[in-house]
């Protein structure tokens, strides 16, 4: 069988619907030196991010992922209490395996404030039995600093360096929001927390600088390359963006777009694995879609030399993390479909080395081959995966759909007997592409876990036609004048989104678009009018 062809099936870790939780989102992986792979990840009541009243769950691998051990309990919350966003990395010598996550009740990372009463926290579980039980510390403390309103541990995994003079150092991406300055709202961007006392303490760096454009980075993965420098490859949007490390990690040279590596600012990762570079990520701009893994061949002083892609799922699809498996063989848990699915992938070392050959943009299947998950009637994968031409008295639109999210669909009232609160949104300054992601549009309800139940329809792997769908959508434009396009839906043609301006040779896109799953058809049809 060709390096190109499919050569294993992914293996589902989790669906909507299982355990009672209706979104599992957020993985997070790593492989202990003792060859058992660990999984974990968010197990949600909602779509929410946090704050919300999320459970951590774990599950084990004994054979590098082709078969695993039931999920259990890693951190389960009280009351409003949450957890998620959860990181691994292992101490290679002390054996211990260390998951950073947040913590939150009533302030999330948008609704933080300065201090350290009014926030989310950075928690750190440890193992010293190899993920089997675990311990927990809070060390919001060390780490939040003056100057920072807001911090949460990019979730996928650190990373412990293992060359030159800093081996034995332990770091953990990071994502800060620093205070507002005269008026000015406080800016996102990537920081690292290291320790070299096997993470007994912490110290945070200071939040990497924005490209020479001003973008700034967000969520991001570390890599040690063979020469020792430490990379980071953080998510933005319409590209990646690439920072190197010359002093282990400690501070970050300027941010460069990659475009190689396009991204809808959706969080990946970065392998380094005997002279190649992998990153996973979603091979497009604007929507969380077609992930694959990106090959290159290492340089010096965090030069890669980009390769073609070997393409995992050719719909929607989301977070995805990375481990090196036996044999130089790759190990990906990504999130497919419209957050429906966890799936785990395992790619052979010698699909990499074909990618790493191939010609910039390349994308044969490989690894499982993974069509998106639909759980939405009468539409198969293949729709949402291809781009659709209309010509018009004005030029040709190309058009691309996929499926975000699904949703519970809400009561008519919320009769809510415990502690709850209301968020409006107003404190998320941030562009669509990096907010929150929440099922309401408007208010996001954080409520118990039981008021959450007693609420809502039981969760099921498959949706309720009450249920809300969202869309995103991209519409290039190929012709001769400006025009301003609108969305609306097949079914009704009732508009749907803002009307957008597109200029000749140009795109836009509607992140969030949504309707009720049993309003009939879900396409999309377009309005074109001059402008």
């Amino acid at each position: 069988m060709s390096a190109d062809a499919a050569t294993a099936a992914a293996v589902v870790l989790a669906r909507r619907g299982d355990l009672g939780y209706r979104q599992f989102r957020i993985p997070a992986l790593l492989r202990t030196g003792a060859g058992t792979l660990l999984a974990v990840s968010d197990a949600r009541p909602l779509l929410d991010d946090l704050p919300s009243p999320i459970d951590l769950v774990i599950r084990r691998s004994a054979d590098e992922g082709a078969t695993w051990e039931p999920w259990e309990p890693l951190r389960i919350g009280a009351g409003l209490e949450g957890f998620g966003d959860a990181a691994l990395l292992q101490d290679p010598a002390t054996g211990a395996v260390l998951c950073w996550h947040v913590t939150t009740t009533r302030w999330g990372f948008f609704e933080s404030e300065a201090g350290l009463e009014r926030t989310q926290h950075c928690d750190l579980s440890v193992s010293l039995d190899d993920g089997l039980t675990w311990e927990h510390r809070r060390l919001t403390a060390q780490l939040k600093r003056p100057g920072i309103r807001s911090l949460f541990p990019a979730s996928g995994s650190g990373l412990a360096l293992r060359r030159g003079p800093h081996a034995g150092r332990l770091l953990q991406p990071f994502v800060v929001m620093t205070d507002p300055v005269d008026g000015t709202p406080g800016v996102i961007a990537s920081a690292v927390a290291a320790s070299d006392d096997h993470g007994a303490t912490w110290r945070l760096s200071e939040p990497f600088s924005p490209t020479a454009g001003g973008v700034h980075t967000n969520e991001h993965s570390l890599a040690e390359l063979p020469d020792g420098t430490v990379v980071s490859c953080s998510r933005a949007t319409p590209h990646r963006l690439w920072s190197v490390s010359t002093d282990g990690g400690l501070t970050f040279g300027r941010p460069a777009a990659v475009p190689e590596l396009p991204d809808p600012s959706d969080n990946g990762s970065v392998l380094s694995v005997d002279g190649l570079v992998v990153v996973s990520h979603n091979q497009h701009p604007w929507l969380r879609c077609d992930t694959v893994l990106t090959v290159g061949v290492a340089g010096a002083d965090g030069a890669v030399t980009w390769g073609g892609s070997a393409q995992l799922c050719p719909g929607a699809s989301g977070y995805s993390t990375l481990v090196e498996l036996t044999g130089g063989d790759a190990g990906v848990l990504f999130e497919r479909g419209a957050y429906e699915e966890l799936a785990f992938v395992r790619v052979p070392r010698a699909q990499l080395e074909a990618a790493a050959a191939r010609p910039t943009g390349s994308a044969p299947a490989a690894g499982a081959a993974a069509e998106a998950v639909l759980a939405l009637p009468g539409l198969d994968s293949e729709a949402w995966a291809a781009e659709a031409r209309e010509d018009t008295p004005h030029g040709a639109l190309h058009t691309r759909v996929v499926p975000r999210s699904i949703t519970p669909a809400p009561p008519e009232r919320w009769e809510l007997k415990d502690e709850h609160l209301f968020l409006s949104g107003e404190a998320i300054t941030a562009p669509a592409s990096e907010g929150k992601e929440k099922g309401a549009t408007a208010t996001q309800i954080v409520a118990t876990r039981a008021d959450l139940a007693a609420n809502l329809a039981p969760a099921s792997a498959t949706p309720s036609p009450a249920d809300l769908i969202t869309l995103s959508a991209t519409a290039r434009w190929d012709g001769t004048r400006d025009v301003v396009l609108h969305p609306r839906w097949v079914a009704d043609g009732r508009p749907t989104g803002d009307p957008r301006t597109a200029t000749p040779g140009t795109t836009v896109a509607w992140l969030h678009l949504s309707r009720a799953l049993g309003d009939g058809e879900l396409g999309l049809t377009w309005d074109v009018t001059p402008a």
